[in-house]
C-alpha cells in the first residue's frame, strides 16, 4: 500500500486537479485563493513527486503536457506561460530533483547494469491487458477513438474547443505515461509490468478519456441518449463490479492462496531441516523466477530468510543461505516463470 497504491492515488488526484485547473495556478491567483490553499496544493505536489517513481510519472507528465499546451495557448510567450504555471514549474523542479536522488539511490548500481527488456516488458503489459474484461476493453477503444475525433472535429469547427483541449490533454498524457513507465519497467524489471499499481497510469488516462468522450456525447442530445448512456455506464459498472478480477489483490504471478502457501511451506521446511541437523550453511531451492534476479524469489534473500525464521523462533541457529533457482519446483508446485 505505501510503496505503490498510496502514491498511485495521490499522484492521480493531482493530476486530475491538474487538468481540471491547468489555467488557473496563476501567481496573483494562488494569492487570492490564500495562503493556506495554496501551500496545502505545492506541499501534496511535493509528497507526490518523492513518493514513488513509478507513481510522480504521472503527474510530472501531466505537468508537462499541460505547461506545453499553455506556452501554445500563450503564443509560445514564456514569460506569461511561467506566470500562468506556477504548480507545474514546481512539480516538474521538484520531480527532476527526484530523479536524481533516485539516480543515485541504492538500487541505480543494479539498474543501471540491467539490460533493456522492452521485449519481455510489452509481452507482461500485454498480459496484463488480457486480464481486464473484454466489456471494458472494447468500450474504452471505442469511447476513446470517438472522443479523438470528435475533439478534432470540435477544434477545426472552433466549437467546444476547452474541452477539446481537455481531452487532448489527457489523451497526450496517457500516450507518454505509458512509454514511460514501459521503459522504466523494461529497466528496472519487466515483471513490474505485471502490477495494475504500476501501469495505473496507463488505465487512469484511458478512464478518464472515456468520461470525457461520454460527457461530449451527452451534450446537446435528447434525453433518450442521455438515457441509454447513463444505463450504458450504469452496465459496465456492475460488470466490473460482479467479475472476479475486479479489485483482484495484485500478486506476483498471479498464484492462488494455496500455491503460495505451498511455495512459503516449502522454503521454510527445507531451512527447519538444516537446522535440525545442525548445519550453518545450505543451498536454499525455489522456483525458478524472472532473468534479473530471480524475482518474486529473489537471489539475495537467503540472509533475510534465515535471520528472520531465528528471530521469530522457528530455527535455532545462524545459518548461512545460499539461494538457488530450480525448474524443476516450478513443475512441481504450478508455478509459471515471470
Amino acid at each position: 500500500f505505501y510503496h505503490y497504491i498510496a502514491p498511485a492515488l495521490i499522484n492521480s488526484a493531482l493530476s486530475i486537479f491538474v487538468i481540471r485547473n491547468y489555467r488557473n495556478f496563476d501567481v496573483n491567483i494562488l494569492k487570492r485563493n490564500g495562503v493556506w490553499y495554496s501551500s496545502s496544493i505545492f506541499f501534496a505536489s511535493y509528497i507526490a513527486v518523492f513518493s514513488s517513481m513509478f507513481a510522480n510519472i504521472i503527474l510530472a507528465i501531466t505537468c508537462g503536457v499541460t505547461l506545453l499546451f499553455s506556452l501554445i495557448n500563450n503564443k509560445l510567450s514564456i514569460t506569461k506561460t511561467i506566470k500562468e504555471s506556477t504548480l507545474q514549474i514546481f512539480t516538474l523542479t521538484a520531480w527532476v530533483v527526484a530523479v536524481i536522488y533516485e539516480a543515485n539511490g541504492g538500487r541505480a548500481a543494479s539498474l543501471g547494469s540491467g539490460s533493456l527488456d522492452i521485449y519481455g516488458t510489452l509481452s507482461v503489459l500485454n498480459y496484463l491487458i488480457e486480464q481486464v474484461q473484454p466489456a471494458f476493453k472494447y468500450s474504452a477503444t471505442a469511447l476513446v477513438s470517438i472522443g479523438i475525433i470528435s475533439s478534432l472535429y470540435s477544434l477545426i469547427r472552433n466549437k467546444n474547443r476547452d474541452q477539446s483541449i481537455v481531452f487532448f490533454i489527457v489523451f497526450i498524457s496517457g500516450v507518454l505515461s505509458l512509454i514511460a513507465l514501459v521503459l522504466l519497467c523494461a529497466r528496472a524489471g519487466s515483471y513490474y509490468a505485471a502490477r495494475p499499481v504500476v501501469m495505473w497510469g496507463g488505465f487512469l488516462y484511458v478512464s478518464m478519456a472515456s468520461f470525457i468522450t461520454i460527457d461530449i456525447l451527452a451534450k446537446d442530445r435528447t434525453k433518450l441518449i442521455n438515457a441509454l448512456l447513463a444505463f450504458c455506464t450504469i452496465i459496465l459498472v456492475y460488470k466490473g463490479l460482479t467479475s472476479n478480477s475486479t479489485l483482484k489483490q495484485s500478486i506476483n504471478l498471479n498464484l492462488s492462496y494455496s500455491q503460495a502457501k505451498a511455495v512459503s511451506q516449502n522454503i521454510i521446511d527445507q531451512v527447519i531441516s538444516t537446522d535440525r541437523n545442525n548445519g550453518t550453511n545450505m543451498i536454499l531451492y525455489v522456483p525458478k523466477g524472472d532473468d534479473h534476479d530471480n524475482w518474486p524469489f529473489p537471489i539475495y534473500e537467503g540472509p533475510f530468510i534465515g535471520k528472520a525464521l531465528k528471530n521469530y523462533g522457528i530455527i535455532q541457529n545462524d545459518i548461512y543461505i545460499e539461494v538457488k533457482p530450480d525448474i524443476y519446483l516450478n513443475q512441481k508446485m504450478s508455478v509459471p516463470i515471470s
